[in-house]
């Protein structure tokens, strides 16, 4: 993987451009009020295409979120056919991610995604158990949307479309975190990952059980590699092992458009009512990009972070391999007094060294493995 990012300049653009969702995932920090029926036009989307690569650096990323972007994929394709478009008239190499709950893909998506290179990151929790308590349909009790991923995925030419899969696990699912990841490995999956829903209630107790759950994948993951186990790709590790700072706390290089073309500097503002997120815009689709005052945003962000989280976060050796806490803290400033945990960022830390550890462990334990360091030699975006 290449780190794309740029000290001064977007790199990146999260098109939050549609609010319609065919879900109700509990975990889901979008705060949909005002957003939920929404829905960017043609010719704005373009113009947040055409504000991206006006910026300096030859390549760029642009991800199609939501809502649920297949639920309007007529204007994916059109916006995707523009992007690719651009990128070759100014010779800049795009990379096309799709970020979706996997439900409303069929074969005419598919083979256009995989015609066109994009990478397809669905959303999937595990086993049928698992992924349906927590993401289930909307007004449509009973209805597994397990069983739609399931029957969508049999339509994918693995050899020619490489998908993620994108795990979210709580504490009630933490005890059988390896085993759906197991589960997924068999499901054809080039990359996994995985992330605790930071926003529960994370005890001690769940927080000593996660250093031993990932160990156990530790040793799982490692066991892939030394024996004829069908591998796949994660993004943390693939972090450590080419040390790569794929988040710059003081110049984050993502712009986030609304549904409505307004530029954020961070996907969580999508978790504020709309009088709060204004706070945090930086453009919009008419006016294009601020650039000095996004800059500058988010180093007041970062400053107010590391005087109120009280950590000693910016001495940290670690920082710059660590989660994005910038958008974390947007999203728990603005919480109520009484909804805010004590132990948040603590908490946080704990977890983001679990992760580092473990990845660091498998390095060590496989960086003279040939499939290891061919895996992870590839250029490409995660």
């Amino acid at each position: 993987m290449t780190n794309i990012q740029n000290k001064k300049y977007p790199y990146a653009m999260n098109l939050f451009f549609t609010g319609k969702c065919n879900l109700n995932c509990r975990y889901c920090f979008v705060d949909k009020e005002n957003q939920g029926n929404l829905t960017l036009s043609e010719a704005s989307i373009k113009k947040s295409i055409d504000t991206l690569f006006s910026f300096p650096g030859k390549r760029k990323s642009m991800t199609f979120v939501g809502g649920e972007p297949m639920m309007e994929f007529n204007l994916v394709k059109k916006t995707y056919d523009y992007a690719l478009a651009l990128a070759k008239k100014k010779k800049v190499l795009l990379d096309v991610i799709v970020s979706t709950n996997g439900t409303k893909l069929d074969q005419k998506s598919l083979d256009y995604f995989s015609k066109n290179s994009a990478i397809l990151k669905i959303s999937i929790d595990g086993n049928k158990k698992t992924h349906d308590k927590n993401r289930p349909f909307k007004n449509m009790h009973g209805k597994s949307s397990f069983d739609s991923v399931m029957s969508n995925l049999k339509k994918i030419d693995f050899k020619n479309l490489k998908v993620t899969a994108s795990l979210v696990f709580t504490p009630d699912s933490l005890g059988k975190l390896v085993e759906n990841i197991k589960f997924l490995n068999s499901k054809n999956f080039y990359s996994i990952e995985f992330y605790p829903d930071f926003y529960a209630s994370w005890k001690e107790s769940d927080l000593q059980k996660m250093k031993k759950v990932f160990h156990q994948f530790e040793m799982y993951y490692e066991s892939l590699f030394k024996g004829n186990g069908r591998v796949f790709k994660n993004f943390q590790i693939d972090a450590v092992f080419n040390n790569l700072e794929f988040r710059r706390r003081e110049q984050c290089g993502k712009i986030n458009v609304d549904a409505e073309g307004n530029f954020y500097v961070c996907d969580k503002v999508f978790s504020l009512n709309q009088r709060d997120r204004k706070r945090y815009a930086v453009g919009n689709t008419k006016k294009g990009i601020d650039n000095k005052k996004r800059v500058g945003l988010i180093d007041k962000i970062n400053k107010s972070f590391f005087k109120k989280a009280g950590l000693g976060c910016e001495k940290c050796l670690l920082l710059k391999h660590c989660f994005c806490l910038t958008g974390h803290f947007i999203y728990f400033s603005n919480l109520k007094k009484d909804k805010q945990d004590a132990d948040f960022w603590k908490n946080l830390c704990f977890i983001f060294k679990i992760y580092y550890k473990t990845s660091l462990s498998i390095k060590k334990a496989l960086k003279n493995n040939q499939r290891f360091i061919t895996l992870y030699k590839t250029d490409e975006l995660s």
